[in-house]
């Protein structure tokens, strides 16, 4: 396994829209399990796979960040998303030559720019490596090492991840992944959450269309009512909603669970973060 590096063909398989329905279910938490067995029995291979948590997680974010990137014109969307389905259908081939002894190798695609197929399938993407990760970080051996490289920061930007259609079980299943952290890392979660709640909140108090929430979202539940959505991505103010939702979300069940929170929010961000959160609180109510 090691001298092969097949491990790095889960990057491809759990960044892919292609493998969505393939991932449905419990398969994600069962390759997690299966990974969380080979660490246990051998021991020399935690590095890699926790290097390979490390990539699934960054090549979300990468593709994440070039989602929010407008001026693509409709002609060149669909090319990519061709192109898409093209290297999608070839990664069986490359799964066979890994049989040779070939070497799977997903970092050449890591240049590729993402379809709308990923926009797409965006909450899923995140929903499954969510599913991978809670099996895998419930071992304390492989937890620590994941939380002192940064992996709480990572975790935390997918909140941020633009996605077609928000979806509470995708929160729901990013908490779980910090669940499994909290026992032993709730310092180090807390700490980092602080600052990306006050980096998105300050982000918020930039937007200057609050007034047009209440529109945004009846039209968002009109077009799922006739079977259209819209794009979030015209609309940033939803997409830094969403994500305030999920770390508020996370932020509650932590301060429920660990007094750490309470005593970072009040004793070291106490004046900005408590008038940025009243800000927003009033935001929701007036607007």
């Amino acid at each position: 396994v090691k001298n092969s590096k097949v491990l790095s063909c889960l990057v491809s398989i759990l960044t892919s829209p292609q493998h969505c329905r393939a991932l449905q279910g419990d398969t994600p938490s069962m390759l997690g399990n299966g990974l969380d067995e080979l660490v246990r029995h051998v021991p020399d291979m935690k590095e890699a796979c926790i290097d390979v948590l490390f990539e699934i997680v960054n090549k979300i974010l990468d593709i994440g960040s070039k989602l929010k990137k407008k001026g693509l014109g409709q002609q060149s969307l669909d090319l990519l998303a061709k192109s898409s389905e093209d290297l999608g259908e070839a990664q069986p081939m490359e799964t066979e030559a890994n049989a040779e002894g070939e070497e799977c190798n997903p970092s050449s695609s890591s240049t590729e720019i993402p379809s709308e197929g990923h926009f797409e399938s965006m909450s899923e993407l995140v929903s499954n490596t969510a599913r991978l990760l809670e099996a895998m970080l419930s071992n304390p051996s492989v937890g620590e090492p994941f939380v002192k490289k940064g992996g709480v920061q990572q975790l935390l930007q997918l909140y941020a991840i633009p996605v077609k259609n928000p979806s509470p079980s995708t929160i729901h299943q990013l908490f779980a992944t910090f669940r499994v952290l909290i026992p032993s890392h709730s310092k180090d979660i807390a700490t980092s959450l602080i600052d990306e709640l006050g980096n998105l909140l300050m982000e918020w108090e930039k937007q200057n269309n609050k007034t047009k929430i209440c529109s945004y979202m009846l039209e968002d539940h009109l077009g799922k009512s006739n079977g259209t959505t819209s794009d979030t991505r015209e609309r940033p103010i939803l997409s830094t909603l969403h994500a305030l939702e999920g770390l508020l979300s996370l932020s509650g069940n932590l301060l429920r669970s660990s007094s750490l929170m309470l005593n970072g929010i009040s004793t070291y961000y106490s004046t900005k973060l408590l008038e940025l959160l009243g800000s927003f609180q009033s935001s929701m109510i007036w607007y």
